[in-house]
């Protein structure tokens, strides 16, 4: 999806009042300020600083999280090799810190209409519905018993649904899931999912 970066040094007084999903007339502003690192290289923010769009989505990022544990540790471990092959400064060396950044945060705003305001809210009911829709299955698979033709045929579903379900849900939330603030950079923040309406709307263009 297109991305919408935001400037810390020209920042936009007045956001304009679109919704950042369906290009209408937006009717809620979400503001928060972003801190700006040092590194002018920026730095990828993943999802512990998603910006959801007006309300949180702290449980469907929960979720996303547990399904990419096992890329986070093997992110960990590799951070830990790194820093094992990393030469060691001279203690003896003393460095001045670097004087604070001016301003030091990015002020960001996600518009949304009465419709979008809680996007984020439909992922958190598909996982709902989808966990007791695997419940169920469990529980018919269960019920009929072993010696039921049926009961291969629901096991297998309800194996697949339990291991499907999680993915397919992660993957929509990072293809279509709620406009985020996905990279941070020293001068810049940028805000990922923003839809192709919300340019045709503003005349942003698309980059």
């Amino acid at each position: 999806m297109p991305e919408l970066t935001l400037h810390r040094l020209r920042p936009i007084a007045s956001p304009p009042m679109v919704c950042m999903y369906c290009g209408r007339p937006a009717a809620h502003a979400d503001e928060r300020w972003v801190p700006n690192p040092r590194d002018p290289k920026g730095k990828d923010t993943g999802g512990g600083a998603d910006v959801p769009a007006v309300s949180g989505d702290d449980p469907v990022s929960a979720a996303v999280g547990l399904v990419l544990l096992p890329f986070v540790v093997w992110e960990a471990v590799a951070a830990v090799a790194r820093y094992a092959r990393t030469p060691k400064a001279n203690p003896e060396v003393a460095t001045k810190p670097p004087p604070p950044l001016d301003p030091p945060h990015t002020k960001v705003v996600i518009t949304a209409c009465d419709r979008h305001r809680h996007f984020s809210r439909r992922f958190v009911w598909a996982g709902l519905g989808g966990l007791v829709l695997v419940g169920l299955l469990w529980a018919v698979a269960l019920r009929v018993g072993v010696d039921s033709p049926a009961f291969g045929p629901l096991l297998g579903l309800a194996l697949v649904a339990s291991i499907a379900g999680p993915i397919v849900l992660s993957l929509w939330y990072c293809l279509a899931g709620p406009v985020i603030v996905d990279r941070v950079t020293q001068d810049t923040a940028v805000l990922d999912r923003v839809r192709l309406p919300y340019f045709d709307a503003t005349g942003i263009p698309v980059p």
